[in-house]
């Protein structure tokens, strides 16, 4: 009876720790469509994203139509706050993409988040950047999720 309990108590406690830990979310800004003006705009729950650039529909953009100089850098902005990641130019769009910066950012509130690409002439841009936005998980869903792993090592020791 008792095995059953520690049991059931762990798969109760791994299922609570894996509850808040989301999927990520992939986004595609492109550089001509996706400007201040029009950006790419998603809801979140309050809480910590991690953004990371990743190579999917897009790895980086250009903002002359002869391509000679790339950009990997994307505009976040919400009612909280609003910033801009760059990390400058490169000679090709993959030495921009190699050198991508990620950032986070942190809702107090749940809300609307855009995403964007900031130009001054988007008319000749081409290309574009996709980011992954992944939710942070909190320390106490680590702390639970962390309770039932040690639940279950136990409940396998004991088996044995």
């Amino acid at each position: 009876m008792r095995k059953k309990f520690l049991l059931v108590l762990t798969a109760g406690l791994i299922l609570i720790g894996t509850v808040g830990v989301g999927n990520a979310l992939t986004i595609n800004i492109d550089s001509f469509t996706n400007t201040t003006d029009n950006p790419v705009v998603f809801a979140f729950e309050a809480g910590t994203y991690n953004v990371t650039p990743i190579a999917a529909d897009y790895t980086s953009w250009s903002a002359w139509n002869d391509q000679h100089l790339w950009l990997n850098s994307y505009s976040i902005s919400s009612d909280e706050f609003s910033f801009t990641v760059s990390n400058g130019l490169w000679d090709t769009a993959t030495l921009a993409f190699d050198n991508a910066l990620g950032s986070s950012f942190t809702l107090a509130s749940a809300g609307n988040v855009s995403f964007s690409i900031r130009d001054s002439y988007y008319l000749d841009n081409s290309g574009g950047i996709t980011l992954d936005v992944n939710p942070v998980p909190e320390p106490a869903t680590m702390m639970l999720f962390g309770i039932g792993l040690l639940g279950l090592a136990g409940a396998a020791r004991r088996k044995k």
